[in-house]
């Protein structure tokens, strides 16, 4: 993880592989984010459908899946303290999300990514098409954070 200045407070970002997570594991991870104090959590390799956004507890939590099949996936997850701060987010496919987060002087966008290997040729250009796609519409002076 990686701590940046948010307003006058700092705020934790990190990023965990989890490869696939449960709802007991979700809690897992909640309890892990307190523990070590993350206020932004990226996770890859999530595993689940669907693609929207809830809350759990005193966090939120922002998914995109495949439609059908327990592949991929990725997630953002805040807590209570940056709840407020989100401006907006962008569940681009089950390996690309970003959410932007209003700050001064600047805001900031996290992008979480799940690479796709080598091997996956044919999503290795696509993949990057969509990164290229979405950094083309973060706001110029965003600090961002992937």
């Amino acid at each position: 993880g990686c701590r940046v200045w948010y307003c006058k407070e700092q705020y934790c970002i990190g990023s965990w592989n989890v490869r696939s997570m449960n709802q007991g594991k979700l809690e897992v991870v909640k309890q892990e984010m307190a523990r070590v104090s993350i206020d932004i959590l990226g996770i890859s390799e999530l595993k689940w459908t669907g693609v929207g956004e809830f809350n759990s507890d005193d966090h939120y939590i922002y998914i995109c899946g495949q439609e059908s099949l327990r592949i991929n996936g990725v997630a953002i997850i805040v807590n209570k303290r940056v709840w407020n701060t989100v401006l907006g987010c962008n569940l681009k496919n089950d390996r690309i999300i970003s959410v932007h987060f209003q700050g001064k002087p600047f805001s900031i966008t996290v992008i979480q990514l799940y690479v796709p290997t080598s091997n996956a040729e044919d999503e290795v250009e696509w993949f990057y098409e969509d990164l290229q796609n979405l950094l083309e519409l973060t706001p110029k002076k965003d600090v961002l954070s992937l």
